[in-house]
């Protein structure tokens, strides 16, 4: 049998290669053995225990970058075809692909997850979500599953038939698969809330133009693949210019060959420096599309209204100082022209972030708050097995959050004590919203809330009355559980309130990791340490580890602490005084603050 055939070249490495230069870490040489003993259930087994779409990853991943290109037998030769075995095992087994599926991790509380975009991070994130046992809603906008792959990947390359397998496999896990939804239009902010954990992950899919004009006869490689795949191209019979050498680029150029067209790809460094696979830069010559190299595109000639030609200027290539991809500079003088009737721009994408930015969700890691961020959408276009890897990333830190908090939860529930959280609230943001809803809702906490009475100033403003900021407290969480508004440190300074823990039974204490960092330099630190359990918020920028590991203290009590990783973003109370940004508290405490004319100096300054 071929598959064997394939297995039996591999050397079975002690140190493997090819499973470092792998994103998911696939582990091959294992794979390669049970095939090799004709263990082809075992084998396909092994490959699921890293790997949820092996048939689509076998045929589409760039193996020459990754796992293959660091095969020691491709020193001397050519290396093991382990795309090809990966792509044979999930053909095989596409019917017993769920039985065969490792254990999955379980989340110990069921809770919703809606997901935006099925395509390879979608589906992969579906899959281990469902069997994880959460309610998994998947949005997508188009009329099938499939994404990125499914629209642009020309569907000579891969066979589409394999969508349909995979949407029966998310119906058989109950996973709501919901068509024709698109956010922003059919899918609404408010959709959203109303599931415990979102994930965005509906691809890049907005071609860049290097031009900041249009021109005529210029198009988008990523709109004629749609066509294409739809049987829809009109380009025929043309003299085409390709621009860029990634994969892209390779897909358009064979898609409009078989149109017919005489199609020619440019690129301004060689196609040895590109980040096309050299599979699919050999797919495209054997097709006969033409390649020229080291020529950088200027703008499109246009006579009379009609496309004849590129300008293009000569390059070279320059070492990189840091030793990385090589650099191209211009040859001083060397401009030319290449004659062409259509222009193919296929230098790359970016994701539609309308709706995030719309809703001030911070984008800039791939989580915030209840929000992740998979795929392409997150990173740019990348391969098909780094969105696997995405997806798996997204879903196990989902459930470790899940299982985190609810043995917090029930650890706060055991001890029959309140939770504390206390601060300036100056005025009260909507990140202090968030921690609050956290307590409430997600560790159905009773709440004691507590303005502090401090006297000192935040960048030359003194802080609002104290009761003003009580009243805005009320407003903020009218809608929230189990808050109770504490008032008796109005004429108290924070620094740890020992007293208000003390008369309330030491409740457990929310700190965030910034305080966490000076905590032991706090009124009474000792006691207060000693006494109370603790709830810290980390955030960007804070190494926790380092900050137990460099105070004798904090190292004695480190188990008085439970670490939650709640990406806020700059929500500050500073922040919303310096910048007056609506957006950073909530609507009825900028409403409040409008109608009682607060913060008048600083609009003024800002005006």
């Amino acid at each position: 049998m071929k598959i064997k055939e394939l297995a039996d070249y591999c050397l079975k490495c002690k140190n493997p290669n090819c499973v470092k230069g792998c994103p998911l870490h696939n582990d091959i040489p294992t794979i390669m053995e049970l095939v090799s003993n004709e263990q082809y259930v075992e084998a396909h087994q092994e490959l699921l225990k890293t790997q949820v779409i092996p048939e689509l990853c076998g045929l589409l991943c760039a193996h020459d970058h990754q796992c293959e290109g660091k095969c020691v037998r491709g020193i001397k030769g050519d290396p093991v075809e382990i795309g090809n075995v990966e792509y044979l095992l999930g053909s095989m087994y596409k019917n017993s692909y769920l039985d065969n599926l490792s254990a999955p991790k379980k989340a110990l509380e069921r809770k919703s997850v809606v997901i935006v975009g099925a395509g390879i991070t979608g589906i992969t994130a579906s899959i281990i979500l469902a069997r994880a046992g959460l309610d998994v809603t998947l949005f997508e906008k188009e009329d099938r599953i499939g994404g990125t792959v499914d629209k642009f990947v020309p569907n000579f390359r891969h066979l589409t038939s394999v969508f349909t397998d995979f949407e029966r496999h998310l119906r058989k896990l109950n996973v709501n698969i919901c068509l024709g939804k698109e956010l922003g239009k059919d899918v609404t902010y408010e959709d959203l809330e109303k599931f415990d954990y979102k994930i965005i992950a509906t691809g890049a899919m907005i071609p860049t133009n290097i031009w900041n004009d249009h021109y005529p006869s210029c198009f988008y490689g990523l709109d004629i693949l749609k066509d294409f795949n739809k049987n829809e191209c009109t380009i025929k019979g043309k003299n085409i210019i390709v621009l860029g050498a990634g994969n892209v680029a390779m897909d358009v150029s064979r898609a409009l060959k078989r149109l017919k067209n005489n199609v020619t790809v440019v690129y301004r460094r060689t196609l040895a420096n590109s980040p096309a696979s050299i599979h699919e830069i050999n797919a495209a010559k054997n097709d006969k599309v033409n390649f020229v190299e080291l020529w950088a595109p200027i703008k499109p000639i246009v006579k009379n209204e009609v496309l004849v030609g590129l300008q293009v200027q000569k390059m070279r290539l320059v070492d990189d100082e840091k030793g990385g991809r090589k650099n191209v500079v211009p040859v001083e003088g060397a401009i030319s022209i290449i004659p062409c009737d259509t222009i193919v721009i296929a230098t790359g994408a970016k994701a539609d972030k309308t709706f995030v930015n719309k809703y001030h969700i911070d984008t800039k890691k791939n989580s915030y708050l209840t929000y992740y961020f998979g795929g392409d959408f997150y990173t740019g276009p990348k391969t098909i097995v780094e969105a696997i890897k995405s997806g798996k990333d997204i879903s196990n830190t989902i459930i470790e959050k899940i299982n985190k908090l609810y043995r917090l939860k029930d650890t706060i529930k055991d001890s029959k004590k309140k939770v504390f959280f206390g601060g300036s609230f100056n005025p009260p943001t909507i990140a202090h919203y968030n921690i609050l809803k956290l307590l409430s809702n997600d560790l159905n906490a009773n709440v004691l809330l507590v303005p502090n009475g401090d006297d000192y100033h935040y960048h030359n403003k003194e802080l609002l009355t104290f009761d003003h900021r009580v009243e805005m407290l009320k407003l903020m969480t009218k809608d929230l559980k189990n808050i109770e508004i504490i008032t008796s440190e109005q004429n108290k300074a924070f620094k740890g309130s020992v007293e208000t823990l003390k008369e309330y039974n030491h409740p457990w204490f929310v700190i965030g990791a910034d305080s966490l960092a000076y905590i032991t330099t706090w009124i009474d630190a000792k006691k207060l340490i000693r006494q109370n359990r603790f709830i810290v918020l980390n955030r960007e920028g804070f190494d926790i580890d380092s900050i137990f590991q460099n105070d004798r203290l904090l190292t004695l009590y480190r188990h008085h602490f439970t670490i939650i990783d709640f990406e806020l973003g700059d929500v500050s109370s500073s922040n919303f005084r310096s910048t007056f940004d609506e957006s950073l508290v909530t609507k009825e405490v900028y409403n409040y603050i409008i109608n009682n004319n607060l913060y008048k100096e600083d609009q003024d300054e800002q005006e």
